[in-house]
C-alpha cells in the first residue's frame, strides 16, 4: 500500500492524469466505449493485484479522465470498487478464493468452478450500473447530495 501511495503521488505530480486524459480523448469521446475499455482494463487490473493498491494507483489517472467526460465522480467510484471486488474473487490472484480454499479446505479450481454462476451475474451488475448510472445515483439524489 505504501508502494501504491507513492506511486500515485508521483503520477498525480507529473501530470500524468491530465496527459493519459488528453490521449484518451483523441481516441474516443464516446463514454459507453470508454466506460467499456475501463471495465475491462480494471477486472484484468483486479485479477492480478490486490482492491487496495490498485485503486490507489489507477483513481488517480482514470478518475479525471472520466470526469472529464462527464460521469459523475460517485458512479465512476462505485464502478471501479465494483471491478475490484470482482477481481478479488478471480484466478490467478483472487484473494477471496485462496481464504475460502484454506477455511474450507477445498480445491481452489474445484470453488472456482462452482462460483462461475455468481461471477457471471456479477459481471452483469456490473454492466448494468454502468450503463444505467441511476441505478447507483438514485439514493445520492434523493438524499440531497448531488443534483
Amino acid at each position: 500500500v505504501g508502494a501504491a501511495v507513492a506511486f500515485a503521488s508521483i503520477i498525480s505530480l507529473k501530470g500524468t492524469p491530465q496527459l493519459v486524459t488528453q490521449m484518451v480523448l483523441t481516441l474516443t469521446d464516446n463514454v459507453y466505449l470508454m466506460f467499456f475499455i475501463v471495465n475491462v482494463l480494471l477486472l484484468g487490473v483486479g485479477c492480478l493485484v490486490d482492491a487496495g493498491p490498485a485503486i490507489l494507483m489507477l483513481a488517480p489517472i482514470l478518475a479525471p479522465m472520466m470526469t472529464e467526460m462527464g460521469v459523475h465522480p460517485i458512479h465512476f467510484g462505485l464502478v471501479m470498487s465494483i471491478n475490484m471486488i470482482i477481481g478479488l474473487i478471480t484466478p490467478p490472484m483472487g484473494l477471496v478464493l485462496f481464504v475460502v480454499s484454506g477455511i474450507s479446505r477445498e480445491k481452489v479450481e474445484a470453488i472456482a468452478k462452482e462460483m462461475f454462476p455468481l461471477f457471471a451475474s456479477e459481471v452483469a451488475v456490473l454492466f448494468i450500473i454502468t450503463y444505467f448510472p441511476e441505478t447507483c445515483l438514485f439514493i445520492p439524489r434523493l438524499m440531497g447530495y448531488i443534483s
